[in-house]
């Protein structure tokens, strides 16, 4: 059929011809962005949060859609109370609900987390205008900085960049 066949090639070359991401990645598809996190700043994650996705450029827009986080034990867990992992804008808006920081990174095995995007969390009210060209960070919500833990996170971030120049 020439016109399904001129759908795909209009695709294809929308797909082609986007921006690339800090990575190298195109835009128009679900990109992937995996970063560690030391123990060092696992224990400062409260005041210094730790950049996921770095912002795309002017007039543009990140819409996160899940993350998975490892947790890579070592022999100490992190003392922790009421604090839980949030992934972010670096402007404070929160994307995704909490991730329950109790039975995570206090453990000495490995664990894993999924967060989808939560409509709780970013509603659909929230006015992106104000953080274009805005990073992903993850961020301790926390009361104060873990403690004593040596573990480290393989943290796997799915996205997309919106262009609206």
């Amino acid at each position: 059929n020439k016109e399904k066949d001129m759908n795909r090639a209009n695709i294809f070359y929308n797909i082609e011809n986007q921006i690339r991401d800090a990575d190298g990645y195109k835009g128009g598809v679900t990109l992937e962005r995996r970063v560690e996190v030391s123990s060092a700043e696992m224990l400062a994650l409260r005041a210094t949060a730790k950049e996921l996705i770095p912002a795309p450029g002017a007039n543009q827009v990140l819409e996160f859609v899940s993350v998975v986080i490892k947790y890579i034990a070592d022999d100490t867990g992190y003392t922790e109370s009421s604090a839980n992992l949030v992934v972010q804008y670096s402007g404070g808006q929160d994307v995704c609900t909490a991730i329950d920081a109790t039975n995570f990174i206090d453990q000495t095995t490995d664990e894993i987390r999924v967060a989808h995007l939560s409509e709780t969390a970013l509603a659909t009210t929230v006015d992106l205008e104000a953080i274009k060209n805005t990073s992903f960070v993850l961020f301790n919500n926390g009361a104060a900085e873990w403690t004593l833990g040596d573990g480290k996170l393989d943290v796997r971030v799915m996205y997309r960049v919106h262009d609206f120049s």
